[in-house]
């Protein structure tokens, strides 16, 4: 199993790419066309979010290589949970319920 830890900026770039590839897994199931990715607006989101709920920031590494995260939002005394990705081939491994 992966290990758990709290997600930092640093992390973003290896966080977009889990999230590009487990869409573009997505698309292929449902036998959809690929959407082009574009980042930048995802990237500053993840950006603030980190920085805002750096506790509710999470990430699955597995020997130094993040395969799945989740970031949720922290406002008082409610939480949502904002984004839950696995990089394909690590889904089903139990990592969303960790």
């Amino acid at each position: 199993m992966p290990e758990l830890r709290r997600a930092g900026a640093a992390d973003v770039p290896a966080l977009l790419d889990v999230f590009f590839r487990a869409l573009e897994d997505l698309d292929e199931q449902l036998g959809r066309a690929h959407q082009a990715p574009d980042p930048r607006p995802l990237e500053e989101h993840f950006r603030h979010l980190i920085s805002t709920d750096p506790a509710t920031s999470i990430v699955a590494d597995d020997d130094g290589r993040p395969v799945a995260f989740g970031i949720a939002l922290r406002r008082g005394t409610h939480g949502f949970l904002s984004f839950l990705f696995v990089r394909p081939g690590w889904q089903g491994h139990g990592l969303g319920r960790a």
